[in-house]
Formats: C-alpha cells, structure tokens, sequence
C-alpha cells in the first residue's frame, strides 16, 4: 500500500467532491493538515469536509483572524456526529505558540469528539504528532493538484483512502 499519491482536482466542484468524500471517512481524533498557497483551495476543501461529516458547509470560513472555528451539529443528539475544529495557523509565529495558544501538549482536548483540520499546517509541523493526514493543494494549469501523505496510524488507513478516491474522476 503506497503511503503518498496525488490527484488532479479539475474545478473547485471537485475539491469540494473530494472533501465531501474525506469527511465521510474521518473519525473522532483524525487531524488534517493541509498545506497550500493562497488561493489553493484549502478552505474549500474544508467547506466539502463538513459537508461529508453532515454539517452546514455553508458556516464554513477562513478562520485567519481568529485562528479557530468549531462547527457542531445542529443536532447534539445526533448518533456518532463529530466537531469540525477548523484551524489556521497562518498568523502564529511557529510550533510554540501554537501549542501555547491552542494545541497544548498534544491537542487531545481539541480533538475529543471531534475533528481537526489545520490550515498553513506547515508553519506549526513540529507540534503535531505523526499521526496527520498530510495534504497539499498547488495551483495547476488544469485545475489544482492534490498530494496527499499518510503519517504514522493513518497509514494502516490508506485502504480507506484509496476507496474514497476510488472512481472519483470516472464518468
């Protein structure tokens, strides 16, 4: 099972298919880490994983000033649904502040019960754990590229993975 792979995302109705994908497939603990230019479609990415964890996309924004958003369901009752905790680190100066303000030690009160996706992961990579779904966006001249990494537990995951991708661009 390969550990790394990448797909060409077309349009931004494909990034958003693809969130929606890997939303479904995230569990309770997962962190995301995206990585990716301005403009790459990191944050829409996000909008397609809350769709795919049955929450609002439409609530979904950058959270670059305030650094963290939290979207529940609207339903607290409703069987087995997660937290989207959406971060942006692009405004800390680096890993300690990042722990400092939001992280802690290890995140775990963040990631009860929920899900962590973190834009600009790349600024704060030395305070997160192996296990990340590593994930980077580039502008493409046919779209956006997509590369994604499996670290530490997400790898016995990559099955998974593929399955999600699986067919994703067939007709």
């Amino acid at each position: 099972m390969t550990h790394e792979g990448q797909v060409l995302l077309p349009d931004a109705q494909a990034t958003l298919d693809l969130g929606k994908r890997l939303g479904a497939l995230l569990r309770e603990g997962d962190v995301v880490a995206l990585v990716g230019a301005l403009g790459a479609g990191k944050t829409h990415l996000v909008r397609g994983v809350a769709q795919g964890m049955g929450l609002d996309p439409q609530q979904v924004s950058s959270p670059t000033f305030v650094l963290m958003q939290e979207y529940s369901p609207e339903d607290d009752a409703a069987s087995g649904a997660l937290t989207l905790v959406h971060i942006d680190a692009y405004r800390l100066s680096g890993a300690d502040e990042f722990a400092a303000v939001l992280w802690g030690d290890d995140g775990d009160e963040l990631r009860r019960q929920a899900v962590v996706v973190i834009e600009w992961a790349d600024l704060i990579e030395a305070a997160l754990d192996d296990d990340v779904l590593w994930i980077e966006l580039d502008h493409h001249a046919n779209g956006r590229l997509l590369r994604w990494t499996l670290r530490g537990a997400w790898r016995q995951r990559g099955d998974a993975l593929m399955q999600c991708l699986e067919g994703f661009f067939k007709s």
